[in-house]
């Protein structure tokens, strides 16, 4: 490859989105709108420039899990985040951060198998959770309540904002969600592992008009539908 090109040509190339595609043959997804590729670089750079690997578990606020149910050819994705606040190594400033610690998706689980995910999740995080299920799975989210006693006869409208588990009417709140995570890219508080390729292919490839997501025209919707719930918990201005 140095024979064609000159070695600072290369390494210019390197901090673009494009250059794993267009120079190893990479496949990384379509080109969105939504997300600017340098504030998502940024965001993967924060991860080991704060050392987030290295911050305990133990450290930071409640962990938020956002959850969307597969339909259709869909898959079953989970983000989980944490708010954290971490001195800035150059400024010395505290600084509020929102860190990916669990991000997966799944091929048509079953209910008992999320059930006993959400479980394992809870117990992992110390039962310091919320989680956040697209509204769209009612019996799912019938299962999940009942698995801790909380009352599953209760419409979207009269669920407490204490309760573990939370569905959210998608279909009205999606373009606030994608507004919110946006909010929070653009602004430098998501720091995210570079191990969870499929979410940021998702927010390279995110396609939106006027705040309304194409899934049809993105890489990965359904991490990106749970990476938006999960940051939903967050009002950070």
């Amino acid at each position: 490859m140095q024979q064609i090109y000159d070695r600072k040509f290369i390494e210019a190339k390197k901090s673009e989105p494009e250059f794993e595609r267009e120079y190893n043959l990479k496949y990384s997804g379509r080109t969105g709108n939504t997300f600017n590729n340098l504030d998502i670089d940024l965001s993967i750079k924060r991860y080991d420039e704060l050392k987030i690997s290295q911050i305990p578990l133990t450290h930071g606020g409640q962990f938020f899990i956002g959850l969307d149910p597969a339909s259709g050819s869909s898959k079953t994705a989970c983000v989980v985040s944490n708010h954290i606040v971490v001195e800035d190594p150059i400024t010395k400033v505290p600084k509020d951060i929102i860190r990916l610690v669990f991000a997966e998706e799944y091929e048509k689980p079953s209910a008992s198998f999320i059930v006993d995910l959400c479980r394992k999740l809870r117990r992992q995080f110390n039962y310091h959770t919320a989680f956040f299920i697209d509204s769209s799975a009612p019996f799912l989210i019938r299962d999940l309540r009942a698995s801790v006693n909380e009352d599953t006869d209760n419409s979207v409208k009269d669920i407490s904002k204490e309760d573990i588990f939370q569905p959210v009417v998608f279909q009205q709140s999606h373009k606030n969600l994608l507004s919110n995570l946006e909010h929070l890219v653009s602004k430098g508080y998501l720091a995210i592992n570079p191990k969870f390729d499929k979410v940021i292919t998702a927010l390279r490839s995110a396609y939106s008009v006027e705040w309304d997501y194409k899934k049809d025209q993105s890489e990965y919707d359904d991490s990106c539908d749970a990476l938006m719930l999960s940051c939903r918990g967050y009002n950070i201005k």
